[in-house]
């Protein structure tokens, strides 16, 4: 074997080696650095009982049962999460982040973002039609909020360029912070 097909084979595997933690974290669901797995259950508590404005972080699946009126450059629609009728919950998209397809009735979701009581208006807010939202369904540009997304359709939706004052941000140019190696650590990135 000559020796630049060495160099070659050893740059592929070395970049396939870098690449496979950054596609792992990217196709992942973070809350403070630990993989976030399905939790409908565990939002459908929070939806029953906690206070308005409560929030954690939530990851969900669930099939679209209503879609709402775009409000705020914002996808607004509601996805079933459990079998009765009022286990829903609202997602809210920013196009900023990219332009979902067509959202239609039965469709698939999976989202991981903010979850958020919302059975009451606030100062800032209407009440969800569901009573509680998730939102953030999108990378971030801030080193201290986690990144979240939404899939629909067999597509990851939500790692789009930002739009800051009509000027795009490449994806490329936003450096993910070292991961925390304790909720206590606050100069880490809490993905």
């Amino acid at each position: 074997m000559s020796r630049a097909r060495i160099e070659r084979v050893t740059r592929v595997l070395l970049f396939s080696l870098l690449l496979t933690p950054l596609q792992a974290w990217a196709d992942a669901c973070y809350s403070r650095g630990q993989e976030l797995p399905i939790i409908n259950e565990q939002v459908l508590v929070w939806k029953r009982a906690t206070k308005n404005q409560y929030k954690s972080r939530a990851h969900v699946l669930g099939k679209i049962v209503q879609v709402y009126r775009d409000r705020q450059s914002h996808n607004h629609f509601s996805i079933s999460l459990g079998p009765r009728q009022g286990d829903t919950v609202e997602l809210v998209f920013n196009k900023d982040f990219g332009v979902l397809p067509e959202l239609q009735a039965g469709d698939e979701v999976e989202a991981c973002g903010d979850y958020i009581t919302a059975n009451a208006p606030t100062r800032r807010y209407p009440a969800s039609p569901d009573g509680a939202l998730v939102h953030w369904l999108h990378r971030s540009n801030s080193r201290a909020h986690d990144h979240g997304f939404i899939v629909l359709k067999g597509r990851r939706y939500g790692d789009a360029p930002v739009r800051r004052d009509d000027v795009a941000v490449p994806l490329g140019a936003f450096v993910a912070p070292p991961l925390c190696q304790s909720p206590a650590e606050v100069s880490c990135s809490v993905r």
